[in-house]
């Protein structure tokens, strides 16, 4: 293969047409690899050695897989063949005709199928290295997560196959625009929230003090159970702050564009408090940091399972509804519902758009951050009214209490004056406060 003319980086390429805002870290370091100039293509393993020795990231290493993997069963799907017979395939044409148009339209059709549901089409449920035995349908996937999946093929392709795609013609390339009924956020859109009475069964049956504070944690900062709770750190957390804040890094957040900032709740913040005290500022909260995360994962899905299945079991009129299961054969409600919970009761506080601030999603993020800090917590207090299980507290109007001090000390004012002019207009009283010397506190008093 002839050394290619392209310099793929994500930055410039992308800016001239579809998404030029966006910045999704995985696909900037996989789409740096390209620029290097590209001489001779490589085997698929040695492609994945390439990601992780210009990365130096597993996260990254996991998330190409992924990729690939769903570009396999696309192919698998549609064409009943692997993605090495379709890639080969392709480039034969490519080479036939002297461009990449083939490649082009190929990239198009994996777009499309990328936006819709599959349930007639069950694969292996993976998590990092593991496999489950248990089967999971393909779901649709919003617009960014798409534009992911689209540039990881490209430099799959090029890197393995020698499908070399010029920028020109790249731009025949169509991005699905996201919908009004489809949120990029998939882990927690689909999911039902707890009720309250849920809510409190769950966390009155976690017998775990640091489970226990991971799902309460989730309930007031939205977060997502692993990805953020899991890897959230003692330095991301400010207690000197009313309410405690907690400020999730760009790297750890979905999408990995902005940090996010959210606080914590008084029943919450004693429990991570209690963690926080044993534990170095640079050591994740809710794990011991000998516990990766793929384990933290792993371990915290059993136990939830194990409260909410009990639950159920002991109290199938109440907790019936936490092991009910949807038409796909998933449960209703997850790990994610303590996430879905928060963002519905944020929203009944204030409003939609702010619930989509709050939980970090990055259009709502503008309106958000023009709040001063000051509506930034008036918002969170009412919230906060709304999801509080073991204590309750008053949110008082400043401008109301103001009026009724006012309202006091004018009272006050007008007694302390009658009791005056009786003081004055009584001779003995007078006599005797001459003699101690009172005279003049009381004519301070009256002035």
């Amino acid at each position: 293969m002839s050394s290619t003319y392209i310099r793929f980086n994500l930055d410039r390429y992308v800016s001239c047409h579809f998404w030029s805002s966006y910045k999704n870290k995985h696909s900037r370091e996989v789409m740096s690899l390209f620029d290097e100039v590209i001489s001779d293509t490589i085997t698929e393993d040695q492609f994945y050695e390439k990601v992780f020795a210009k990365t130096k990231s597993q996260g990254t290493l996991d998330t190409v897989r992924t990729r690939v993997r769903a570009f396999d069963y696309f192919c698998d799907h549609k064409y009943k063949m692997k993605k090495e017979q379709v890639l080969e395939k392709i480039k034969e044409l490519s080479v036939k005709s002297g461009h990449s148009k083939h490649f082009v339209k190929l990239v198009n059709e994996y777009a499309i199928w990328l936006t819709q549901d599959h349930p007639d089409y069950l694969i292996d449920h993976h998590v990092s290295t593991r496999v489950y035995t248990r089967k999971k349908a393909l779901k649709k996937k919003g617009s960014g997560t798409i534009k992911n999946y689209l540039s990881v093929l490209r430099v799959f392709s090029a890197h393995v196959f020698g499908i070399e795609v010029s920028p020109h013609i790249w731009k025949d390339v169509s991005i699905p625009l996201p919908t009004d009924d489809f949120d990029d956020d998939s882990d927690n859109d689909d999911v039902e929230p707890f009720s309250i009475e849920e809510l409190t069964g769950i966390l009155d049956s976690t017998k775990d003090p640091r489970v226990k504070a991971w799902m309460m944690f989730m309930k007031c900062t939205t977060a997502r159970p692993w990805q953020e709770a899991g890897q959230i750190r003692k330095k991301d957390i400010d207690f000197t702050t009313n309410p405690p804040t907690v400020t999730f890094p760009k790297n750890m957040v979905k999408g990995k564009v902005s940090k996010r900032v959210n606080y914590l709740d008084v029943e919450t913040t004693p429990r991570i408090k209690m963690i926080c005290k044993d534990i170095d500022d640079d050591d994740p909260v809710f794990r011991r940091k000998e516990v990766s995360l793929s384990e933290f994962t792993q371990n915290t899905r059993r136990i939830f399972n194990r409260v909410k299945e009990k639950l159920a079991k002991d109290d199938p009129v109440l907790y019936g509804g936490l092991i009910k299961k949807k038409s796909n054969g998933y449960y209703e409600k997850t790990a994610h519902s303590f996430r879905k919970f928060a963002t519905t009761k944020y929203e009944d506080a204030n409003n939609e758009s702010m619930m989509h601030a709050y939980s970090g999603h990055l259009r709502y993020l503008p309106t958000y951050s023009k709040k001063t800090h000051e509506q930034k917590i008036q918002m969170f207090r009412k919230f906060e009214q709304l999801i509080l299980i073991y204590q309750k507290t008053e949110i008082i109007d400043s401008s109301i209490v103001n009026q009724q001090l006012e309202k006091k000390l004018n009272n006050h004012d007008l007694l302390l004056k009658n009791i005056i002019t009786i003081i004055y207009n009584d001779p003995e009283i007078m006599t005797i406060l001459k003699k101690k010397g009172l005279d003049e506190n009381l004519l301070q008093l009256q002035n």
